[in-house]
């Protein structure tokens, strides 16, 4: 994950699949797994933390350490800022309407935002899967503005028009962000609605993600503070949510609900509900 989330992510989410249990864990291996993100904890100076663990289509282990910004104890529901975890809705949410006829990934972005432009490049030959896959040419090192927190998606799509290509698009992987600023533009644009409501209507319901949060005001009442790291050190830190970031990195969720994300892209012969088989093995 980019430098630039240190500050974003709230506290620490960590997501684990693990194959070795064949059925529920043991007392001795539930020790031995708390051990293991205990000493984790330890060595990071991690102030809080919280783990989920599936065999196949079940959770075998759910827990929260340590505690909040606030002081309250740390479970696997409590909300926090997932950070470019976040991609993984977007890009879901494209191969969906990939599926459904709505988006081409080969087709160029300007079919979709036909104002879409960048700095002294053809943009007509950046395409959807260039987006996807980092290799729009687009990089941090001609481009990395500092946007007011208030920014909304489609401005700052429109602000690309300052980026400059470092690379020929499709030609080599540069990691961007922004890429997927356009990708959750196009979502909307393609699906009439807006992204956050795309995502919840289409992921989070069907997944039953009942605590996954992308609007403003919920993530605002649920999040408002985390920690970043001053010399490995952690400090309390407010954690401001800029909308036009929420497809790259601005999604609230818990341990308990991205398991069951996990899961969907996991169980591929009896999950479909959100994607086919096919388009799963793509994503």
């Amino acid at each position: 994950m980019k430098k630039r989330y240190g500050a974003l992510l709230i506290i620490s989410l960590l997501i684990i699949m693990i194959f070795s249990f064949i059925q529920t864990p043991s007392l001795g291996e539930e020790k031995e797994l708390d051990e293991v993100i205990e000493k984790y904890i330890k060595t990071y100076k991690i102030p809080g933390i919280e783990v989920a663990v599936a065999k196949g289509d079940k959770i075998i282990y759910s827990k929260g350490f340590g505690i909040t910004p606030e002081g309250t104890e740390v479970t696997a529901d409590t909300p926090m800022y997932i950070g470019s975890v976040s991609k993984s809705f977007t890009a879901l949410a494209v191969m969906q309407l990939v599926e459904n006829g709505k988006i081409d990934l080969d087709s160029p972005v300007i079919d979709y935002l036909p104002w879409f432009k960048v700095k002294g490049f053809d943009a007509s030959r950046i395409k959807v899967r260039h987006l996807l896959n980092h290799t729009s040419g687009l990089s941090e090192e001609t481009y990395f503005p500092e946007l007011p927190v208030d920014t909304s998606l489609e401005e700052a799509v429109r602000n690309l028009a300052e980026a400059e290509l470092v690379e020929e698009p499709g030609k080599e992987f540069n990691y961007f962000n922004p890429n997927y600023q356009v990708l959750g533009l196009i979502i909307e644009k393609v699906s009439g609605i807006s992204y956050d409501e795309y995502v919840k209507k289409h992921i989070l319901e069907p997944l039953s993600m009942k605590n996954t949060y992308l609007n403003k005001e919920e993530i605002e009442k649920k999040v408002t503070k985390g920690y970043s790291s001053f010399f490995g050190f952690p400090f309390i830190k407010k954690e401001p949510f800029r909308p036009y970031g929420l497809p790259e990195g601005y999604i609230v969720s818990t341990a308990n609900d991205m398991i069951l994300f996990l899961q969907a892209h996991s169980n591929l012969d009896s999950n479909q509900k959100i994607l086919s088989q096919d388009g799963f093995k793509q994503l």
